[in-house]
């Protein structure tokens, strides 16, 4: 992964009194979809890993905090977990998906349990000192989910969720056309509802918490131009897609050598993404909208 990462504050501790009404009806229902399962595997082997400077901003965040026990909810394949589980005594990664579930990266100090974020499988109030959503929350039923973390989080614990958008193909005017006429033409109408909330960097996402930083950090990553492909087959989009069409993967690669005028799909290609994050520290709650 390259190692130029730039961080920016976007605001920082403004209050909010409700959830936004687009947001939050964009993910009105509890009824889980599994939108990842099918590409549980290929989610793992081709979704990039978040920066450092992430869990970073996590560090500094937290740090007048206890470590003692963290929740990663929708976790998914435990990418985030193990991460955050390097600074926390213990983690918990809570994910919907059996397809996930069945992909979870492990470690000593972590476990995983099958459970959706609106009815998270823990009993004791009060008890956890931070919550994470790792590119999920626009999933959500979102006021349910906040009653969740009113009844979880300790006194002054922290919630902390972001997402990543479309990746850049970098150096490559041509290669990165095809990588957007890929996202936002061929699959335009395969998308679900919820993902424009992540187009719109969670701008709409406005939690009911008296405390609440958002930042953002643009990031590089090496991959190939197989990686780049195989990236494509994670897309919720393009499950929904394979639904009533033939796979478009080989001749999307097929495009992509030719932008690149190559035949060798082992290529280094630089992918640029955009991480957007929200920071809150559970001070005191405001209206929660239903």
């Amino acid at each position: 992964m390259a190692d130029n990462t730039n961080t920016n504050n976007t605001s920082s501790h403004t209050p909010s009194s409700s959830i936004d009404a687009d947001a939050t009806a964009t993910a009105a229902t509890t009824q889980f979809v599994d939108h990842f399962g099918a590409a549980g595997a290929q989610y793992r082997s081709f979704r990039p890993s978040y920066p450092i400077e992430l869990y970073d901003i996590i560090k500094e965040y937290t740090k007048e905090q206890p470590k003692k026990l963290a929740f990663d909810v929708a976790c998914g394949n435990g990418q985030a977990t193990v991460q955050i589980a390097e600074f926390f005594d213990k983690v918990i990664g809570f994910e919907p998906s059996d397809g996930q579930f069945k992909n979870c990266i492990q470690a000593p100090n972590v476990e995983y349990r099958v459970s959706p974020a609106e009815d998270i499988d823990w009993k004791e109030n009060e008890s956890v000192d931070l919550i994470t959503v790792a590119t999920a929350v626009h999933w959500f039923n979102l006021p349910v989910f906040y009653k969740e973390c009113q009844r979880l989080l300790k006194s002054n614990g922290s919630l902390i969720i972001w997402t990543y958008g479309f990746f850049k193909i970098l150096g490559n005017e041509n290669a990165e056309e095809i990588n957007k006429t890929m996202g936002t033409k061929t699959l335009a109408e395969y998308w679900a509802p919820a993902n424009k909330i992540v187009a719109e960097k969670y701008v709409n996402i406005h939690p009911p918490f008296s405390q609440v930083e958002r930042k953002e950090i643009t990031f590089k990553v090496d991959v190939t131009l197989d990686q780049v492909v195989g990236h494509y087959q994670t897309w919720s989009a393009y499950s929904k897609y394979l639904k009533t069409n033939e796979c478009i993967l080989p001749k999307i690669r097929e495009q992509l050598l030719q932008a690149f005028n190559t035949s060798d799909s082992s290529i280094p290609v630089v992918l640029e993404y955009t991480v957007s994050m929200i920071l809150f520290i559970v001070l005191e709650y405001t209206n929660i909208t239903q």
